[in-house]
């Protein structure tokens, strides 16, 4: 074995990859494969300081003081520049940033938030079980009238 790991003394692509650029063969080769374990890169920008830059520029906007320059409030709040272009695009028609925004209470495509689906399903459940009850009752009464009359 030599110091590419080959018995040939001639390296392969996947080995000189390796061995040089630390780079496994399949994210070059194969190119958008998921690695087994996927560690983020970047810490995510906390909730609160996302939102206190985004009302800046909401602010800057409806003031109309000037071009809205994402990149100074960017550099002010210390986020990425795309990262805040992405989220004003989202909240820029609306009159304010809902107190919600960016919370865990509700996903993507979600149209209840969690507190009220379980509401939901507590008194879907209750309603199922009293007619349920009256389902098993109703014969009972039927014959028991009928025997009182």
């Amino acid at each position: 074995m030599d110091e590419f790991g080959t018995r040939s003394g001639r390296p392969g692509l996947s080995n000189i990859l390796n061995t040089f650029l630390k780079v496994p063969i399949y994210t070059v080769v194969r190119g958008l494969k998921m690695v087994r374990t996927y560690y983020r890169k970047t810490e995510k920008v906390p909730r609160e300081i996302l939102i206190g830059a985004l009302r800046h520029l909401k602010l800057l906007d409806n003031l109309n003081l000037q071009k809205i320059a994402y990149r100074k409030v960017a550099e002010g709040f210390g986020i990425p520049k795309s990262t805040l272009f992405s989220h004003y695009q989202k909240v820029k028609d609306l009159d304010s940033i809902p107190e919600n925004y960016l919370s865990n209470e509700v996903h993507n495509r979600q149209i209840l938030k969690y507190k009220e689906e379980e509401e939901l399903v507590e008194y879907l459940l209750d309603r199922f079980f009293i007619y349920k009850l009256i389902e098993l009752v109703t014969p009972y009464l039927t014959v028991s009238s009928l025997r009182t009359g």
